[in-house]
């Protein structure tokens, strides 16, 4: 009698995630194997720009302090643009410009002094946002890209599911179950 129970056709360790791992096609692997490194590339950057972000607010916060208090004019004393921090190097910029401006023979038209101080904030501006956001171009084309290669090893695993089955030529739900469960 025990010869008339039917055997799983699958055993219980292929409906575990360690199992379907083991028993998924290349493809399937290869694509798991990209999202996982996309994810750890994301998550260095992610925790690497909490970083950064947290520094410059602090260093921003210290400059605003020193400035409000009068001590930020030795900044444009130290030479070159060499500060720690973004609003610090913006400022000794700045200000050289505006000294450099003044001390020109034509210092007398304010507002040619006025446009050569606001194009050398907006350059040293740019300048500054460029450094802080280094590293979200990868943040923005992994999370472009990983939709779609994820897309595509679910495409690719529901394939083999109805290979599978045509292969078998039963649709029960033993046959279906696996491969369905792996594409997803």
């Amino acid at each position: 009698m025990e010869s008339d129970v039917p055997a799983p056709i699958v055993s219980d360790a292929g409906f575990s995630l360690l199992g379907l791992l083991l028993e998924a096609d290349l493809v399937v692997k290869l694509v798991l194997i990209v999202l996982l490194i996309a994810s750890l590339w994301s998550w260095a950057v992610i925790v690497e720009k909490s970083f950064t972000v947290s520094r410059a607010r602090k260093r921003a916060k210290a400059f605003e302090d020193a400035f409000w208090a009068g001590r930020a004019d030795d900044l444009d004393r130290r030479g070159p643009p060499s500060g720690s921090d973004a609003a610090s190097r913006i400022y000794a910029s700045i200000s050289r410009e505006w000294t450099d401006a003044r001390r020109a023979p034509e210092s007398g038209d304010h507002m040619m002094m006025i446009n050569r101080a606001e194009r050398s904030l907006r350059a040293g501006v740019d300048r500054e946002v460029s450094r802080v956001s280094q590293g979200l171009g990868v943040l923005a084309t992994i999370g472009s890209a990983s939709p779609f290669i994820g897309l595509f090893g679910t495409v690719w695993g529901i394939m083999n599911a109805f290979l599978n089955i045509a292969e078998k030529q039963d649709t029960s739900l033993t046959n279906v179950a696996g491969p369905i469960a792996e594409a997803l």
